[in-house]
């Protein structure tokens, strides 16, 4: 198991580079798990994608088998986006270097 990083807060108004706000360089191999009360989005790409988007792939929320993504090596940069359900506007993943 790689150094644990601390959580990273993504809110539903913007995209967040995961790269750039983990220290982790696109291209590694890492996993992320979305901790808490909302589902996230992520998407796969060297840009980053519309505000209003709602393509890529959700992640649940914990506790649930789809609440972990595993990054492969060689990906690109990865956002992500929380997806607000009702006042919650805020998911928190931690991501681990593999």
């Amino acid at each position: 198991m790689a150094n644990t990083l601390p959580d990273i807060s993504v809110e539903s108004e913007d995209w967040t580079d995961l790269s750039d706000v983990s220290g982790i360089p696109a291209g590694t191999q890492y996993l992320i798990t979305n901790k808490h009360t909302v589902w996230a989005m992520l998407v796969e790409s060297d840009v980053k994608p519309d505000i209003d988007s709602v393509d890529g792939v959700l992640l649940a929320n914990f506790p649930s088998v789809m609440c972990s993504a595993l990054i492969k090596s060689g990906s690109n940069k990865v956002w992500a986006k929380a997806r607000p359900n009702g006042v919650y506007k805020v998911a928190t993943l931690n991501l681990q270097e593999i």
